[in-house]
């Protein structure tokens, strides 16, 4: 990864290499996550949209979802 994500992937990345357990319940260490360029701008793009409405929710532009917004971007 690069750029403003490339520290929080990578956080996320070694704390999903260690297996946990939480409530009781164990879970095995977890794949690495991989940023994608397309999803990430779907997701500056939302931020934008948020910022310039002043709020804050997964419900976007014209009631568009996380998972339209991430079929549009391909």
């Amino acid at each position: 990864p690069q750029g403003k994500t490339a520290g929080i992937i990578d956080a996320l990345n070694q704390a999903r290499a260690s297996a946990r357990s939480c409530g009781g319940t164990s879970y095995p260490a977890a794949l690495p996550l991989a940023v994608h360029g397309d999803a990430e701008e779907a997701a500056d793009a939302h931020t934008r949209w948020m910022q310039a409405n002043r709020g804050m929710s997964h419900t976007g532009e014209s009631g568009s979802s996380v998972g339209t917004r991430l079929a549009a971007a391909g």
